[in-house]
């Protein structure tokens, strides 16, 4: 059971590279985009049957470098139900890898989390807070998304700064 548990989470991470290159091409229409989240679905509900084994295998994949491996780890823990793990697990989540946890709260948000996420903001280090911020922008909380743009468009950090500007793509502004 564990080895088709981990071979869903390694297609989730692939398929999830191949979506954010064709949303980069002129090469791939709609369908193709499609095809891929399909595809990905198909995999998040074979990672449902997994239960409490998904947890136990995603859980420490959200301390990895590579954010395809935290995207597919975030993801695995929001549909099953255990998104709270990734609330928890922030902390220690490498820098750059966050913006794997904000991709899967933005592909699969969780109205649930939001509360959580937005207490977040004002106590987490910049990196954390502007991945929280993508993920509120991208739910359309402007208030808290807003709260620490100016200090996320001027830190030092380019992940940040970048962040900010998906922050401003999100609100419009």
């Amino acid at each position: 059971m564990l080895d088709v548990l981990v071979e869903h989470l390694e297609e989730i991470g692939f398929l999830w590279t191949r979506r954010q290159s064709m949303i980069q091409s002129p090469n791939h229409r709609i369908g193709d985009l499609s095809e891929i989240d399909g595809r990905i679905e198909a995999h998040l509900n074979g990672l449902n049957v997994g239960g409490a084994n998904g947890i136990e295998l995603a859980r420490p994949l959200l301390t990895e470098e590579d954010s395809e491996v935290v995207f597919a780890a975030s993801a695995c823990l929001l549909r099953i139900g255990a998104g709270k793990e990734i609330i928890r697990s922030l902390p220690d989540i490498p820098l750059p890898a966050l913006d794997g946890v904000s991709d899967a709260l933005c592909f699969l948000p969780i109205p649930s989390l939001m509360t959580e996420l937005k207490a977040a903001i004002p106590t987490s280090n910049l990196a954390v807070a502007s991945m929280i911020a993508v993920v509120l922008s991208c739910a359309g909380e402007t208030e808290a998304a807003e709260s620490r743009l100016d200090e996320f468009q001027n830190a030092d950090d380019p992940a940040v700064r970048r962040r900010s500007m998906q922050i401003l793509a999100w609100l419009g502004d």
